[in-house]
């Protein structure tokens, strides 16, 4: 059975990280009139599909009356009426029903205004989940009438704790040297933790891990490069010229490529006394706030500022 399965959690126990979110769920679960619609948002990859099934169990739904649409597939209108028109029937094996909606930043204006009666009064037996990368994108009225929780990146110890667990599970080893690279490629995502180790884990060689890896995460070539410009002495001028040409090529998830230059810089900057270590501190500044709203934009423009430095 592939990895993702094998340590896919069911339990807010088995999710790594984000305690003060798992906390607030609790609190939120507990209550007695429990709101009817929620929004998790996050970066790709950090399991908040995995939460809302979790959650989904926590409001004693069934297997069978848990339904999830995936909506970069059915976006439109109908889609809206055949969501709304399911929520008339009663749950079959339980006493609710939960409807997860992925990826309903790509859902049309059309979708998300006829979406807006049913998510402010559901009936009382449905629970919406809605899951996105980019909120901003969501009609503000949607935002307003949902609960939101936003599931982060795992922090680099909750990532050890990840590795090791399904290492040891496995009764499986890695070199330090492979388990820093499945680190720097996942970029706090579990799911690529988990994919990663999923395609090396019978590997016996070394090299043939760390080129595994590198086959995954083929844009962290250029996230150097990029971390290389911004820090050389080069001219302002000459840096962003550069950084330009290496941006337009750049078609990643922007968070991920912000979180991977501030552990490039964080390395960096323990080896650099006085002004050059002023200068790398302001440079990792124009790189500390989430892209969560901006994207690439927000990439563009952090890296445009760090030339000024």
């Amino acid at each position: 059975m592939p990895l993702q399965l094998s340590y896919r959690p069911v339990s807010l126990d088995e999710f790594f990280g984000n305690l003060p979110l798992k906390k607030t769920i609790i609190s939120v679960m507990d209550k007695v009139d429990k709101p009817h619609t929620y929004l998790l948002t996050g970066p790709s990859g950090c399991g908040k599909t995995t939460l809302s099934r979790i959650m989904a169990n926590m409001l004693n739904c069934k297997d069978s009356d848990l339904v999830e649409y995936n909506i970069s597939e059915m976006r439109g209108i109908d889609a809206a009426r055949e969501i709304i028109s399911s929520c008339k029937f009663v749950p079959m094996y339980g006493d609710v029903k939960v409807i997860i909606l992925n990826e309903c930043q790509k859902a049309t204006n059309e979708f998300q205004n006829s979406m807006l009666e049913i998510l402010e009064e559901p009936p009382e037996t449905v629970f919406f989940i809605l899951c996105t990368t980019e909120p901003e994108k969501l009609l503000k009225t949607i935002r307003n009438r949902c609960t939101t929780f936003h599931v982060s990146p795992l922090a680099k110890h909750d990532m050890i704790g990840l590795v090791n667990w399904i290492l040891e599970s496995e009764g499986k080893k890695v070199a330090d040297k492979v388990r820093d690279a499945i680190l720097f490629a996942a970029e706090g995502s579990p799911r690529v933790v988990v994919k990663i180790l999923d395609q090396i884990i019978d590997l016996t060689d070394e090299e043939a891990q760390l080129q595994s890896i590198s086959e995954i995460t083929i844009d962290e070539t250029l996230v150097i490069d990029i971390c290389r410009k911004i820090i050389s002495t080069d001219s302002p001028a000459k840096r962003w010229a550069e950084l330009s040409l290496m941006l337009k090529g750049f078609d990643s998830d922007a968070e991920g490529a912000r979180r991977a230059i501030l552990g490039y810089l964080s390395t960096v900057i323990l080896s650099k006394k006085g002004d050059e270590g002023k200068r790398i501190a302001l440079i990792m500044s124009e790189f500390i706030h989430p892209y969560y709203d901006s994207g690439k934009a927000g990439l563009i423009i952090s890296c445009y500022m760090s030339t000024i430095v």
